[in-house]
């Protein structure tokens, strides 16, 4: 009964040392910066250009506030792959980097999620 316990106290241990030894999960952190540098993503529309750093995914209403959507004519991936979620449609839209696009078709899209890879 003796051994058993220490067993178990020794797995124990082992399981609490390895949990606390394992790296903690990559936070994605998405940030709006400044325009200028080809290597973000850059968004044109209705309301200007707005930038893009680092891998996450971003809500247009989490910026707009109260659109539930970015109007753009033309998106610019950087030295990223994303993809996009057009708010009238639920497909999304994959980008691969270094790719101009622009919607001649319709004009503009409205682009409710953005997540950068």
């Amino acid at each position: 009964m003796r051994s058993k316990l220490k067993s178990l106290a020794l797995v124990a241990a082992l399981v609490s040392a390895f949990t606390l030894a394992a790296p903690a999960g990559s936070a994605y952190a998405i940030n709006t910066v400044s325009c200028g540098d080809h290597n973000f993503v850059e968004l044109w529309g209705h309301s200007g250009n707005i930038c893009f750093a680092n891998a996450g995914t971003w809500k247009s209403y989490d910026f707009t506030g109260s659109s539930n959507c970015w109007w753009a004519n033309k998106i610019s991936t950087g030295n990223n792959d994303i993809t996009f979620w057009d708010d009238h449609s639920a497909n999304p839209t994959y980008i691969p980097r270094r790719t101009v696009m622009t919607f001649p078709t319709v004009g503009w899209v409205c682009v409710g999620t953005l997540r950068i890879h």
